[in-house]
């Protein structure tokens, strides 16, 4: 037996079978969480069953992107430009990032300042910062040749290194907070789905960097890729105190405390290591 092929029809079955299983996916997990059948035997095959519709409707996907849209869409001079002009592409992706940052931020602030609490301001203030580092790239993106001056694209890669850490205390400070404050906060149910299509977003946003970013001789653009990796770390961590106070155990104070205190010790380390490396590569690349 052809086990690639056998593999293959598995994986990539046909697009009408895609849609019935993504149909009865949806409707089976409005049920099962209508009714409360989430320890039934009907919600134990239903998992599986839904994470393989998931699998085949993105693998789905990418085919007709690839063999159906990006043709046609390779016709039309904007797209075919951000396709293929890496430096087009780093404006338009970073400018679209500044403004969500900005939007996001506001709202987090605005919810703070409406509420007189200091979490949702520290985390406004979180993505402030992050929208200066990322007009700062964009100017300089938008000024000069990618992978041309990299003495002036290691000084800013430098920069970047040591704003990093600057920012990882605030991240050091929203986990302590969370430990001083004893209790898990909470979120209106609008918020919570904003923050997760944020943090999906952002999540991508730094995927899509590490893949395509990393084969350009580029420190500005590397210095990019960290500062999306950076705000997608911190809207993940966010993200998961939100959901800890919306489906949390019942001690969801204690729970929510271990959750979050590994985490943020995780994007601390994490953020401080890759804060660390930018400097002492952009000292030596100076």
């Amino acid at each position: 037996m052809d086990w690639k092929n056998y593999l293959k029809k598995i994986l990539l079955p046909k697009w009408y079978v895609i849609v019935v299983f993504i149909i009865l996916s949806v409707v089976g997990l409005i049920v099962c969480f209508s009714y409360s059948m989430e320890d039934t035997l009907f919600a134990y095959l239903l998992y599986p069953f839904s994470f393989y519709a998931l699998v085949i409707a993105i693998l789905g996907s990418r085919n007709i992107w690839k063999q159906r849209l990006c043709p046609v869409l390779n016709q039309v001079p904007f797209f075919h430009k951000l396709f293929y002009d890496v430096k087009y592409r780093t404006l338009f992706f970073t400018r679209f990032s500044v403004i969500m940052n900005v939007l996001y931020g506001l709202l987090q602030i605005s919810y703070g300042a409406y509420y007189r609490t200091l979490w949702f301001v520290t985390l406004g203030v979180y993505y402030i910062l992050l929208i200066v580092m990322r007009t700062g790239l964009l100017r300089n993106v938008q000024a000069q040749q990618i992978g041309i001056n990299l003495k002036s694209e290691y000084k800013k890669y430098l920069q970047t290194g040591i704003l990093l850490l600057f920012m990882n205390l605030i991240v050091t400070g929203i986990v302590t907070m969370m430990f001083q404050e004893g209790r898990v906060f909470s979120y209106p149910g609008f918020l919570i789905y904003a923050m997760a299509a944020y943090a999906f977003y952002s999540l991508g946003l730094a995927v899509y960097g590490m893949v395509t970013y990393k084969k350009y001789n580029s420190p500005l653009l590397s210095a990019t890729r960290a500062v999306n990796f950076a705000g997608a770390l911190i809207s993940i961590l966010s993200l998961e105190i939100a959901l800890l106070h919306q489906f949390g155990t019942n001690d969801p104070a204690l729970f929510a405390e271990r959750m979050v205190g590994i985490t943020g010790m995780g994007i601390t380390i994490l953020v401080t290591i890759i804060g660390v490396y930018m400097i002492v590569k952009g000292k030596k690349g100076l």
